[in-house]
């Protein structure tokens, strides 16, 4: 089965010619929502650098993540009922090696513009108001996000392993950044 997603500015597109039941849909599968960009403490960048968590980014999620994450606090009601909807979703696991903590991951489109990750580590007192984003580009950068920036996005709590395509053909688990990068600018051949 072929499945496509297409941005405004068709510059991302999920495919798939994966079996149908590759997708396990929850019930409000698709959520709106808003935070305000906030500055992380490193941890994100180290993380996301981990050869391991490369391999089970690009292997689970379909791309490799730009160093670091985008940290966004989330509050009111629609993110404590979306907060609920999360805690209760299997998500995308990103297992670890003995001596580092796992994490489930959903799939967001940020800004309408840009698809990635949020990443809810497994740790018992991770706060409940950080929202970490990570994706196969610089978000802060592409989407020109400061400390205290309102951002949009939509938080899809559909279950995929359906690889990210970035542009009409190139699979973003074997991109390079540059090549990811090069489509975003929207650069001509």
């Amino acid at each position: 089965m072929l499945l496509a997603s297409v941005t405004r500015t068709g510059r991302f597109v999920r495919m798939s010619s994966a079996p149908h039941g590759s997708f396990e849909p929850v019930a409000g599968a698709k959520i709106p929502l808003a935070g305000m960009v906030t500055r992380g403490d490193g941890v994100g960048r180290r993380f996301t650098s981990l050869d391991w968590v490369v391999e089970e980014f690009r292997a689970k999620l379909g791309f490799v993540p730009h160093p670091g994450t985008l940290n966004l606090h989330m509050s009111g009601p629609r993110w404590r009922a979306a907060r609920q909807s999360l805690a209760a979703a299997p998500g995308i696991a990103i297992t670890s090696p003995a001596g580092f903590c796992g994490a489930r991951c959903f799939r967001i489109r940020l800004a309408g513009r840009i698809d990635g990750a949020l990443v809810l580590p497994d740790v018992a007192d991770y706060p409940s108001h950080k929202f970490e984003i990570v994706a196969p580009v610089p978000v802060r950068a592409t989407l020109g996000l400061g400390d205290g920036d309102r951002v949009t996005l939509q938080l899809d709590l559909t279950r995929s392993t359906v690889p990210l395509r970035v542009g009409a053909s190139l699979d973003a688990r074997t991109a390079s950044r540059a090549q990811i990068a090069w489509l975003v600018r929207g650069e001509q051949s």
